[in-house]
């Protein structure tokens, strides 16, 4: 769910950028804000444009007869732009400022001049970047400032720097206090945080492709929810049994309460599992890129799915929910491409919105009798959905945006015998192939809940079969669709 997250930052990035865009001069094909009183041009990137090819940044620019130095590259200066190589100004260059090479394409390298004192957060968090040498004039270097980087085989740092080292082909501070980059493609299966790190940036591990397995000390209490993001190498993270916020279970990170699941390592290679622990939240993204996971089971006793939970689990096929979760925040779900059927539990209130972004194999999904209302877009771009099953006997409210893009006539609505016509005169509902519910193996319907004829089947047209079938096909059994191979 990243690139969620990510393009509403671009969004609101470009909005700011907006307003000052009417104030950017375009000099020899690169557009700078100056600086009247002090005589300093910053570096920028107007909403709406993005630089490509070489580009050439001058130590000064000139701007009707007034010398202006180029003291700055502003916030998001290269965002997304497609490069091939860029000359930073030499003499004059102070400040890299934050996200500056934001998914920025096409540099494998770049020379950061000697004179640059300060590198923002996210500043050099390009795609195509292989090494990085920091210069021994930084100072600074915000949150991430050399990270997500996942072609980054190795970083240097002059020798006479004084704020900043690497140790062991990891780039820290000087005291070795504070985990700034482990480069995402260097060499080397295990790692130990030492015991000397009390801090870890945010973007430190993320985008692995050569590490397995991590081990982080007691001296470290803060773990974020994307400091391991799409690490499809990383099978497990071991917590020193002494850190007093945070345990590991099977290479699985909880904090120390056990109250929250907080990372799944993408490259973890189990096909089903079971959390460890009776949770009460899986956190944001806790799942997410975890490739290889087929079916989980939640234990009674979680409440809350956060965000993005299981972004991008491609080959997630089944999830069992029990009745204990009331909340599942948006995108949970986004991106699992294999799965196909999903009965929500019965307890949620709303179906939030991205819920089931991009999940392209998904056909049917049940919601719940206490759901009351449907948010905006949570089955976007489900081309593959044909059946929705609705138990609430007053149709939940709708966002005026919750099934855009969705051919609604095409896709059958299975709602109570007795709120068929509720629904049918209902905006937006009445757009569906509004059916009773029949046909599917299903008794009755207890406090929201789906109660089965005990082992009936059904084929896809809702006739009653003799038992289980020996036969491949698609076929209906405990309201599902099951596909026998």
């Amino acid at each position: 769910m990243q690139k969620i997250f990510l393009i509403i930052a671009a969004v609101l990035l470009l909005m700011a950028q907006g307003a000052w865009a009417q104030d950017a001069t375009l000099i020899d094909g690169v557009y700078y804000v100056l600086n009247n009183e002090e005589k300093t041009a910053e570096v920028v990137e107007p909403s709406g444009f993005r630089y490509q090819g070489d580009i050439v940044v001058p130590d000064t620019v000139k701007q009707d007869g007034t010398d202006y130095a180029v003291t700055s590259l502003g916030e998001g200066a290269f965002m997304q732009s497609k490069l091939t190589s860029v000359q930073l100004p030499k003499k004059t260059l102070r400040v890299i400022g934050p996200y500056a090479f934001l998914e920025s394409e096409g540099l494998t390298t770049i020379d950061i001049p000697e004179t640059v004192t300060t590198i923002g957060t996210a500043a050099f968090a390009a795609y195509d970047l292989t090494h990085m040498h920091i210069p021994a004039s930084v100072t600074e270097m915000g949150r991430g400032g050399v990270g997500e980087c996942p072609a980054l085989e190795s970083i240097t740092v002059a020798e006479g720097n004084t704020h900043f080292g690497v140790f062991d082909g990891v780039l820290m501070d000087k005291a070795q206090t504070r985990l700034i980059c482990y480069p995402a493609k260097m060499a080397g299966k295990t790692y130990t945080v030492p015991t000397t790190v009390t801090s870890i940036d945010g973007r430190a591990f993320r985008s692995l492709t050569n590490l397995t397995s991590v081990t982080i000390p007691a001296s470290v209490t803060e773990i974020t929810y994307h400091m391991f993001y799409q690490s499809s190498s990383l099978a497990e993270i071991n917590i020193d049994p002494a850190n007093p916020a945070y345990c590991s279970a099977d290479g699985v990170v909880y904090t120390a309460d056990k109250d929250t699941l907080l990372v799944y390592p993408a490259g973890k290679t189990t096909k089903f599992y079971t959390l460890d622990f009776p949770v009460k939240t899986i956190d944001i993204s806790a799942f997410t890129h975890a490739t290889h996971l087929q079916t989980v089971t939640i234990p009674e006793g979680v409440a809350t799915i956060r965000q993005s939970a299981f972004y991008s689990c491609t080959s997630l096929r089944e999830v069992s929910f029990p009745e204990s979760i009331t909340t599942i925040e948006l995108a949970a779900f986004g991106q699992c491409d294999s799965l196909e059927s999903i009965v929500l539990p019965p307890n949620i209130t709303e179906v939030t919105t991205t819920l089931f972004f991009k999940c392209t194999s998904l056909r049917s999904v049940t919601i719940p009798a206490s759901v009351t209302n449907i948010d905006m877009t949570p089955f976007l771009e489900c081309n593959k959905l044909t059946e929705i099953t609705c138990l609430a006997t007053t149709p939940p409210t709708l966002h005026m945006m919750a099934f855009y893009y969705m051919e609604q006539a095409d896709i059958t609505l299975y709602v109570p015998e007795e709120a068929v016509e509720t629904y049918k005169a209902t905006p937006v509902w009445k757009d569906f192939d509004v059916q009773a519910i029949t046909g599917t193996g299903i008794r009755s319907i207890d406090n929201g809940q789906l109660i089965f004829d005990n082992d009936v089947w059904y084929d896809i047209n809702g006739r009653h079969l003799d038992g289980k079938p020996n036969t491949k096909g698609v076929f209906i059994h405990e309201g599902r669709k099951v596909v026998i191979k």
